[in-house]
């Protein structure tokens, strides 16, 4: 019966588990199609998205037009049809890809439907002059030019989208609103920016000095960044990278050491996290010594902080390589060694991919797995 369909659908809690349940036959789908809205809305831990496959051109079913897929709930890799994000540079934000191509152009892309919608290209950034400069020592400006991207919302919905994205040799920030033609730089800069997150609605950004500042770019200044707090002194031993993330309402400011090359043998590799909340209000700062039963993952994605009852480890924090300036010049295949969990507790270090995956265009990143 359909009433009893649908109350098994609403408890099912995995993306996997419910697009399963709707192949059974033509009613099971009714019934998920009808709880889909609601499931929508359900936390979702994020899966890995991996390393493109080198193409062996032996059949007309080409590697180039999959991506593989681990999810950390089941174990399991699930093979999607993706040609659109073959050969290019991708992020991750909202459960929806950034794709740059070698001409420079820019779409997002919905990595289950293929849904895609074209942004401005790269070439309307307003500061051409340092895409010669992002080319240096890798000869493909596409590969370097952007380094994070932020959506406000998920395209799905009907509200406007906001794309903020740090690029250029200067890491300045730059934004796409619904029905512009053209990218708008943010003017005010200090240092490079390292990480962006969209918080009560509005963009924040670190640099590399630990300095956070927010850009309102739906008020009356867009192109202003104005300075929020500074990270105090001592607090963390070098700055090598931040990121920001929301969890549980909180804004955290999270610190990663050991992703410089060091040593004769030009090696990197992760070695501590700390993890500190800000508060916006009146910029005061705290260590935060536990994440309770949260799980937070970083990498060439929008960070994202997940409850840790859905298939992942509590106070612990998912990484992946995403130290473009180590591994583009000291490793031959690549980013995607860098990868592991990091428990908050311990300091310890245990993998969440047991296999390998590499590449130098579009090393692992997290994806949340979603709908259209």
């Amino acid at each position: 019966q359909e009433d009893l369909l649908v109350l098994i659908a609403t408890r099912l809690t995995l993306l996997e588990d419910f697009v399963a349940f709707g192949g059974v036959c033509t009613s099971w789908r009714l019934a998920m199609v009808t709880t889909k809205k609601n499931f929508s809305r359900l936390p979702q831990v994020p899966w890995l998205m991996l390393a493109e496959e080198e193409d062996d051109n032996s059949n007309s079913n080409s590697n180039s037009n999959f991506r593989d897929f681990y999810s950390l709930t089941k174990c399991k890799i699930h093979r999607v049809m993706l040609p659109e994000a073959s050969g290019k540079r991708c992020f991750s934000s909202q459960g929806w890809l950034l794709t740059i191509g070698k001409d420079e152009e820019v779409n997002l892309v919905h990595p289950l439907s293929r849904v895609q919608i074209q942004l401005p290209n790269l070439t309307t950034v307003s500061d051409l002059e340092e895409m010669a400069t992002a080319a240096i020592g890798t000869g493909e400006m596409y590969l370097t030019f952007i380094q994070n991207v932020v959506l406000s919302c998920s395209p799905s919905s009907d509200n406007v989208v906001v794309v903020m994205v740090i690029h250029g040799a200067l890491s300045k920030l730059a934004f796409h609103k619904t029905g512009d033609d053209a990218w708008t730089t943010v003017e005010t800069r200090m240092a490079q920016y390292l990480d962006l997150v969209y918080y009560e609605g509005q963009f924040y950004a670190v640099d590399c000095r630990g300095r956070v500042v927010v850009c309102d770019v739906n008020g009356p200044c867009p192109t202003i960044a104005q300075i929020v707090s500074m990270m105090p002194n001592g607090f963390v031993r070098l700055i090598e990278k931040l990121y920001l993330v929301e969890s549980l309402g909180k804004l955290l400011v999270v610190s990663r050491e050991g992703i410089q090359v060091r040593g004769d043998d030009y090696s990197y590799g992760t070695t501590r996290f700390q993890v500190f909340e800000l508060n916006v209000n009146n910029g005061n700062w705290a260590e935060v010594q536990s994440l309770g039963d949260r799980a937070l993952f970083l990498g060439y994605n929008s960070s994202i902080s997940v409850q840790a009852d859905i298939g992942c480890k509590a106070n612990c924090i998912y990484f992946t390589d995403d130290s473009c300036e180590s591994y583009l010049f000291t490793t031959p295949n690549g980013g995607g060694k860098d990868m592991g969990i990091y428990n908050l507790l311990d300091g310890s270090i245990e993998p969440h991919f047991q296999g390998h995956s590499f590449s130098y265009v579009t090393p692992p990143l997290w994806v949340a797995p979603s709908f259209f």
